[in-house]
C-alpha cells in the first residue's frame, strides 16, 4: 500500500516535470525531477527492510544496537537534500516563480496556495532531523548495560532507566497507533519508552524485543551486556529467528 502511494506521487511528479518543461517553466520542471528523485528513497528504504543488519557493538561496559548503516545514510541523503530541496521550492512558490495548477477546491490558488508554507514547514523539520541525525551519530540508538538501558531517537526525548525501573518489556502499544512494530520498555512510574518502528533495528523487530526482554528477565545475566558474551547473544537469536522465519 506505502509502495503504491510512493509510486502515484512519484508518477505525477515527474508527469508535471513533462508538462512545465514543455510549457517552458524549467525552474518547476527541474525541481519537480528532483523532488521525485528525493521521493525515491523512502520507496528504496521499503525495499531494504528484510535485509536489514542491525549494528551491534559493545564499548565502555555497554551494548549499543543501531540500525543498519545504510538506512542511516539513506536518512542523512533525504534530510541533507530534503532541506534545501523543499526549501527552495517553498521561496520560488511564494514569489510566485512557480508554474503550479491554481485551480483547485473552488479556491483563488486552491490547496496549491498552501505549497510555499507546507514546503516551508518540511523544509524546517528536515532541518531539525539533519541536525539531530549528526548529534546521535544516526537515526537513533538502543544502549544496554548491566545497570539500565538509554533509548535515543531523534525528535524524541532520550530516556536513560535503571533496571530495576522497568515493570514490563512488550511489544504492543495501544496508546500510539503510529507504531509499527513498537518495542515498549515500561517504567514503575507509567511511562513507556518505545521504538515505534524495531524493523528498522531487525526483521520485524522480533529478535530486538527477544533481547530486551531476555536481560530484563534474567537479572543475574545482565553482566554480559559488558562485553562481547551480549553480542554473540544478539547473533545468536538473529539467526535463529531467520531460521524460524525461512520454515514459515
Amino acid at each position: 500500500m506505502l509502495l503504491t502511494c510512493l509510486g502515484i506521487i512519484e508518477a505525477a511528479l515527474l508527469t508535471w516535470a513533462v508538462v512545465t518543461f514543455l510549457r517552458g517553466s524549467y525552474v518547476t520542471a527541474l525541481l519537480c525531477v528532483g523532488i521525485a528523485a528525493w521521493w525515491t528513497i523512502p520507496a528504496v528504504a521499503q525495499f531494504i527492510m528484510p535485509t536489514l543488519m542491525p549494528r551491534v557493538t559493545c564499548a565502555n561496559g555497554e551494548l549499543t544496537i543501531r540500525p543498519d548503516r545504510r538506512l542511516d545514510r539513506m536518512m542523512l541523503i533525504a534530510t541533507l537534500g530534503g532541506a534545501p530541496l523543499l526549501g527552495l521550492t517553498a521561496v520560488l512558490s511564494a514569489l510566485g516563480r512557480m508554474d503550479l495548477p491554481t485551480q483547485s477546491l473552488g479556491s483563488e490558488g486552491g490547496v496549491f496556495a498552501w505549497v510555499p508554507m507546507i514546503c516551508g514547514g518540511l523544509a524546517g523539520v528536515f532541518t531539525v532531523f539533519f541536525v539531530l541525525i549528526v548529534k546521535f551519530g544516526g537515526i537513533g540508538y538502543l544502549r544496554l548495560g548491566p545497570e539500565g538501558f538509554e533509548r535515543a531517537e531523534a525528535f524524541r526525548k532520550t530516556a536513560k532507566r535503571h533496571w530495576d525501573e522497568v515493570t514490563d518489556v512488550s511489544d504492543t502499544a495501544p496508546d500510539r497507533p503510529q507504531a509499527i512494530y513498537p518495542l515498549v520498555i515500561t517504567t514503575d512510574d507509567g511511562e513507556q519508552h518505545s521504538i515505534d518502528n524495531s524493523a528498522m533495528y531487525t526483521r520485524e523487530g522480533r529478535t530486538l524485543y527477544e533481547f530486551v526482554r531476555f536481560y530484563w528477565l534474567h537479572p543475574e545475566l545482565r553482566v554480559e551486556l559488558a562485553d562481547d558474551r551480549a553480542v554473540e547473544r544478539f547473533h545468536e537469536m538473529q539467526a535463529a529467528q531467520r531460521e524460524r522465519d525461512s520454515r514459515s
